[in-house]
């Protein structure tokens, strides 16, 4: 049964990333603020004593200060356009704290751990509906993606973003085309990620000549990210596109070698990332040829891997963000597989699932 595999995927996923949370709570005193690793550099900007010793964090510090201080923000941002693109998580966990700035940690914390939960299930039940499936295992594989428990540790957007999507796909299956488009355009603010799972729903649609769907599937979440560019634009004189997350590669993977990235990086990125990425083109191109039919995973792979050939170089160069960032792949691969390859699936699970030995290499993460 479909709950049955929701509730084993999601348990299982919830109880490993509760324990990792557990041991950062621990290890940091109990003080949830370390998940969004905050930095003086920003912090200086309105501190009454600055700290001589600057400290540069990360991205979930934004998230943070914006869940927290809602418009008072603004100083501590780093590119105000850029940050508040992604503003449906830190409302969402402004609302969740009611306003208190106390909370505000804790909620964005409680909704990276149940929304994480919440699409490893989602996952299975997708993969599920495919014959001959392991879908509990390719459930689990998406909850313990290392991009994702990445974004659970420092209190970033991706998982909300994809949860959010890969409900989409769930409903763009079962016809609830309205379900889809509400669902992608939350995903969307959350991250314009949420634009390559839209992109391939929306091939799909086309290919099915669903022509009014396709445009609004991939329009209407495209449409509200322009419009509150626009009121961002007003708001501040820039558009997210100026930074380097926005500067996309003409030719295929040229990303991973303009950046500063050592023979390790390379060679563990190529693993995770590169090859699987390759290799499910491939089979998509192959699928596609012999059955003249473009399936949903189909869409979702070529859209994935599209998107993967222009990452921007700065998103390999940081071994935190390319694992995060490629996480389209991951979703398009296990449910591709599931429909084309299901005897395949496992060993893709287990070459997933095996990136979690980054965590090892990270340990200032979590101790």
């Amino acid at each position: 049964m479909p709950s049955r595999q929701f509730m084993i995927a999601a348990s299982c996923t919830f109880i490993f990333c509760a324990i990792l949370c557990a041991l950062v709570l621990i290890t940091r005193k109990g003080d949830p603020v370390a998940f969004a690793v905050t930095g003086t550099l920003f912090t200086n900007r309105t501190a009454e004593v600055p700290d001589p010793n600057l400290t540069v964090g990360y991205d979930g510090q934004f998230a943070y200060y914006i869940a927290r201080d809602g418009a008072a923000s603004l100083p501590l941002l780093d590119g105000p356009s850029f940050r508040l693109q992604r503003i449906l998580y830190p409302l969402a966990g402004r609302l969740l704290a009611f306003g208190q700035p106390a909370l505000v940690p804790w909620s964005l914390l409680l909704i990276n751990l149940v929304a994480q939960s919440i699409g490893a299930g989602l996952m299975a039940v997708l993969l599920s509906t495919f014959p001959r499936t392991p879908a509990i295992l390719g459930g689990i594989t998406y909850g313990l993606w290392v991009g994702l428990i990445f974004a659970l540790r420092l209190s970033l957007t991706e998982i909300l973003c994809f949860t959010l999507a890969i409900g989409a796909i769930l409903s763009y299956q079962k016809m609830h085309f309205r379900t889809t488009v509400i669902l992608l355009m939350l995903s969307t603010i959350t991250k314009e990620l949420g634009l390559v799972i839209a992109a391939g729903l929306a091939l799909h649609a086309f290919a099915q000549k669903r022509r009014g769907w396709s445009v609004l599937i991939f329009g209407a979440p495209f449409i509200l990210l322009m419009v509150w560019w626009g009121i961002l634009r007003l708001m501040f004189g820039d558009v997210p596109t100026q930074y380097p997350a926005a500067r996309f590669e003409f030719i295929p993977l040229r990303g991973i070698f303009v950046g500063r990235i050592d023979t390790v990086e390379l060679i563990m990125l190529g693993l995770w990332i590169v090859i699987p990425t390759l290799i499910l083109f491939t089979l998509a191109i192959i699928t596609l040829w012999r059955k003249r039919i473009l399936s949903v995973s189909t869409s979702l792979v070529l859209a994935a891997s599209a998107f993967i050939f222009v990452m921007p170089g700065v998103s390999w160069e940081d071994p935190l963000a390319a694992y995060r960032v490629a996480t389209p792949i991951i979703i398009a691969g296990l449910i591709f597989l599931a429909e084309h390859f299901p005897k395949q699936l496992k060993w893709f699970c287990i070459l997933w699932i095996s990136a979690l030995a980054l965590a090892a290499f990270l340990p200032a993460l979590w101790v």
